[in-house]
């Protein structure tokens, strides 16, 4: 096997970004698992103890990998690098909030909401995700994992691999268009050539109603 051949079966190794990314997102699974054993120790211990059965240790020894796992995290989380620009952390933002559309809009076909309602808790998601405590925790993490937070803080759909999908799929159809837009510019007539290009449109505020991206099912 020659060096290109080597080279080309080899794999890009991760960047520490990458890495860490990863490594966050494993530690939330964890805590989950973690969440998970402590929840059915709970209802073993109510519903249908077992004689002999210490469920108090039990609950202990799962509450306390969760707290070391959040703590892990939480360290790990400040480790990330910072962003390179304001305009990073802005998309960033932006991308997270649209994912959590994404699961408004998911929850409100699911229990039926009238669009003033819809448009009422869209409002309100918007808000939260604007205080400080809450931008700084989008801020040190990745995005996947701080939708699945959100979800669960808001009592949201918690499938935040595919509302960050729908969300990144509609960013690539607004890219698209708005591409499309400003094609043939130079090719106007003269008089068309006094008038100034078109400016990318004002971003949409976090959490707001906007028009939604086509179903993916």
């Amino acid at each position: 096997m020659n060096k290109a051949q080597t080279e080309s079966g080899m794999e890009r190794p991760a960047s520490t970004g990458e890495r860490t990314e990863r490594h966050l997102r494993l530690l939330a699974r964890l805590a989950e698992i973690g969440m998970e054993i402590a929840e059915k120790t709970r209802t073993d211990a109510v519903e249908a103890p077992e004689p002999g059965v210490d469920y108090c240790t039990r609950f202990a020894t799962a509450a306390r990998a969760v707290r070391l796992t959040m703590l892990l995290e939480d360290k790990l989380s400040r480790q990330r690098p910072a962003w390179s620009t304001a305009a990073d952390r802005k998309g960033h933002r932006q991308r997270v909030a649209a994912a959590m559309q994404q699961a408004l809009d998911a929850q409100s076909k699911a229990e039926g909401w009238s669009e003033d309602e819809a448009d009422d808790r869209g409002w309100e998601l918007g808000d939260r995700l604007e205080q400080p405590e809450i931008e700084e925790m989008i801020d040190r993490l990745p995005a996947e994992v701080a939708i699945a937070r959100l979800c669960r803080m808001y009592g949201l759909p918690d499938d935040a691999q595919r509302w960050l999908q729908e969300a990144m799929e509609f960013e690539a159809e607004m890219a698209r268009e708005d591409a499309e837009d400003g094609k043939g510019w130079d090719d106007e007539d003269d008089e068309d050539d006094e008038k100034p290009p078109p400016s990318d449109p004002p971003a949409p505020r976090a959490g707001r109603r906007k028009p939604k991206p086509p179903d993916t099912g």
